[in-house]
């Protein structure tokens, strides 16, 4: 080494410190001129930068290296490379001097003073650096303030055997780099901290039962976690190739939650290629929130049954692959070219001309919206056309199909991609007898609560199986538990991304997104009084195979109905029901609330994975709902078809009820009955003929084949019990007979009010 290069290293002890770097290129005019020229600092003995303060950040806008073996320099950006003329005298001042380059530790290596004093500290931790063959690159000790603040000291070790409070000459390493494998997921934290707290295998026992109980723990166990160093502003000084030579399959950037660290994530992206998800939390989360934190209080219910009800952290991801790279060509211009990663995970869906992404199978995208979303993660503006140009599938249609698994699938001979995702929530073998005592509660007749659990683990555990008739659940008294049994079992246990939850006046309005690409829709509260509204309009949504999905601003498509609807009331004029509805089941509910401490130990079972018992059960019961098969009659719905009578029909049925059951023949003839029922309201009544005959039907009277003249007209003639059994074993001559002498003498008058 030469004489500047040894009077270097006899003052290094003496005023070796971090931000106050050493370096014996530092004593050459041209190499300080050119830097100086440019704005930049030494950081390291063959590295200067360009430093600009953002906030209590700086952002790195430069970088510049030295290689005195090569006499070289290499700048970031490009442009801030010394010109021809700097560069021969630095070229000079470069061979008079030989560096010492930056070398993993070795188990011999000696510590310097300065190290163990920070180590000392109890403020202070030290984070190991390594690379994938478990070598130490690079100490650093994270010293925290009182006032919050924090300082960072890098220590390296060099080839000339001393270690340096400086980062190394090459781009800066990754922690938690020895822990990957090939094929896995990686969660990239900002800094160390948060990368080392969900660092699963290297925690003691209480440290593990912490992470498990985490809300997010399912979700942050699936990948390895590592940190970079450096700060928000600049992860562009980070080697993030290392990630894709040791085979990641997935990136996961996890952003501190304020502006640079959402920025960084634009970087980093860009810099490693692979396939990449944002994890970026929303406004819940206090500023500079990362996952060693303690997440807020608000996110959790209050009171003994504690629970967690901030959104899930999945619902908190976001594509991030980046598109394109630009190439600058020889003639001065400029090509993109598409990332691979990025191609294979989007798709361009035909008919309706939308975008979705494979793991975000629930977001379909118009062009403007995919545009919005995808043009910070490219170079080239025409993000549409990167993916139009180069998909590798040809996608005709969007489905949704929950007997078939998500991705893509074969329907009326074109492919489609199947958005349909299944619950998250997995079944557990355990006592659901909880469960059963609430349904006996809620249900307390065992016709309707048979009919209704047979519907209820049809939808949890058969997903293949659409039924055609959906469950209205009416109690006059509140807080029975009907919410309860809807969205607090039910959906879940669905899958709330399969979920609406429509009121009453978006049901029967004009857009109808409510029902597409869902299998459970939930009214919470209908009462349609005397209208038929609701009733007309949800007919086609239960029972048709197809619906035409009319969305707001969007082009109408047709897609599977795969749709079953819970709707609960207050009252019995809930909805109006017809004498020959199908598509309803209408169990008894409660009137007798249940205790409060019966349903906060209900809830604390739910809690406490109850939803997952309910799903054992539900793939257990054995008998479900088959297609086609037809709502089952309750009373309830009886009572409910009667009242959805109109006053004509309901004062008809009682002009006659009387005489249903008498012990001598009576028969009616029902335009006589029409007439005078007519008479009695003073509004216009639409009934036809045939609703009163039906009527009639369903109390219970019999209906003749055959018409009578009655004083000129052809009329319908009903026959009560008494009557019905008088004809049995007469021949057809005889019964008529018959008939027309009960015509003469046994008919009811009600117009005299012989009744």
């Amino acid at each position: 080494m030469g004489n500047i290069a040894d009077e270097f290293e006899s003052r290094r002890e003496r005023k070796l410190k971090y931000g106050d770097v050493e370096t014996p290129l530092a004593q050459f005019p041209h190499i300080t001129k050119y830097l100086d020229g440019i704005g930049a600092e030494w950081v390291g003995l063959s590295k200067a930068a360009i430093r600009v303060p953002v906030g209590k950040y700086y952002d790195q806008t430069g970088t510049i290296r030295f290689n005195a073996s090569s006499q070289s320099v290499d700048a970031s950006p490009k442009e801030l490379n010394p010109t021809d003329a700097e560069l021969i005298y630095i070229k000079d001042e470069l061979a008079r001097v030989e560096l010492p380059h930056s070398i993993p530790f070795e188990t011999s290596t000696k510590m310097p003073e300065r190290f163990k004093n920070f180590r000392k500290q109890t403020n202070s931790t030290v984070y190991p650096f390594k690379n994938h063959k478990g070598e130490v690159t690079m100490y650093v000790v994270r010293l925290d303030k009182g006032d919050g603040m924090k300082t960072f000291h890098p220590f390296t070790y060099w080839s000339d055997r001393v270690v340096r409070n400086q980062e190394p000459d090459t781009k800066l390493p990754l922690f938690g780099v020895e822990n990957i494998t090939k094929n896995c997921r990686v969660f990239i934290h900002e800094g160390m901290k948060a990368a080392s707290y969900w660092q699963y295998d290297k925690k003691t026992y209480q440290e593990k039962e912490k992470l498990t109980k985490h809300p997010y723990f399912d979700f942050l166990a699936t990948g390895i976690h590592i940190g970079w160093h450096g700060g928000a502003t600049n992860p562009s000084q980070t080697d993030w190739s290392v990630l894709k030579a040791l085979g990641v399959n997935e990136l996961v950037i996890v952003a501190d939650h304020d502006d640079v660290g959402k920025e960084a994530a634009y970087k980093i992206t860009r810099e490693s290629g692979l396939k990449t998800k944002l994890l970026q939390f929303t406004n819940d989360f206090p500023k500079s929130f990362d996952l060693a934190d303690e997440l807020p209080e608000k996110l959790f219910g209050d009171g003994e049954n504690r629970k967690f009800l901030g959104r899930q952290i999945d619902d908190q991801l976001h594509p991030a692959t980046w598109a394109s790279y630009s190439q600058p060509t020889k003639d001065k211009k400029v090509n993109y070219q598409p990332n691979p990663n990025f191609v294979s995970e989007w798709y361009y869906i035909s008919i309706p001309q939308l975008y979705v992404h494979k793991d975000f199978p629930n977001r379909h995208l118009s062009q403007q919206q995919f545009s919005a979303i995808v043009r910070r993660f490219s170079d080239d503006t025409r993000v549409s056309d990167i993916l139009i140009n180069n998909r590798k599938d040809e996608v005709q249609n969007l489905a949704y199909d929950p007997s078939q698994k998500t991705g893509l699938v074969t329907k009326s001979g074109n492919t489609a991609f199947n958005t349909f995702v299944p619950t998250k929530i997995k079944p557990e073998a355990s006592d659901p007898q909880p469960f059963l005592d609430f349904m006996k509660y809620l249900m307390p007749d065992d016709h309707d609560r048979s009919e209704a659990m047979k519907w209820c683990a049809t939808l949890i555990a058969r997903p293949e199986i659409r039924m055609g008739y959906s469950m209205l659940l009416i109690s006059e008294a509140q807080g029975i538990g009907k919410t309860t049994l809807s969205e607090s079992i039910l959906a879940p246990l669905v899958g709330e991304h399969n979920v609406s939850f429509p009121n009453e006046q978006i049901i029967t309005g004009q857009f109808n997104s409510w029902a597409g690409f869902k299998r459970l829709a939930v009214v919470s509260e209908i009462y349609q009084g005397e209208g038929w509204k609701a009733y007309h309009s949800l007919k086609s949504t239960i029972t048709d195979r197809y619906i035409e999905l009319n969305e707001k601003h969007k082009a109408a498509i047709t897609i599977e109905n795969w749709l079953h609807i819970v709707a609960s009331s207050n009252s019995m004029d809930a909805l109006k029901v017809a004498s020959e509805d199908r598509r309803w089941l209408i169990p008894k509910i409660t009137d007798v609330k249940w205790s409060s401490a019966n349903f906060r130990n209900f809830y604390e079972w739910l809690d406490s994975g109850g939803l997952s018992s309910i799903y054992a059960w539900a793939q257990n019961y054995g008998v479900y709902v088959q297609r086609g098969q037809e709502a089952p009659e309750t009373n309830t719905k009886n009572e409910m078809v009667r009242s959805s009578r109109s006053v004509f029909l309901q004062e008809a049925i009682a002009l006659v009820e009387g005489h249903l059951e008498v012990a001598t023949p009576r028969v009616v003839v029902l335009g006589h009955l029409i007439d005078i029922s007519k008479k009695i309201e003073t509004h216009k009544c639409f009934d036809r003929p045939r609703a009163f005959r039906r009527a009639l039907q369903e109390e219970g009277w019999v209906v003749c084949k055959d018409r009578f003249s009655v004083k000129g007209r052809n009329e319908y003639i009903m026959l009560n019990q008494q009557a019905t059994l008088g004809l049995k074993g007469l021949a057809d001559d005889e019964a008529k007979s018959t008939i027309r002498t009960w015509i003469e003498t046994a008919s009811i008058n009600v117009q005299e009010g012989n009744i």
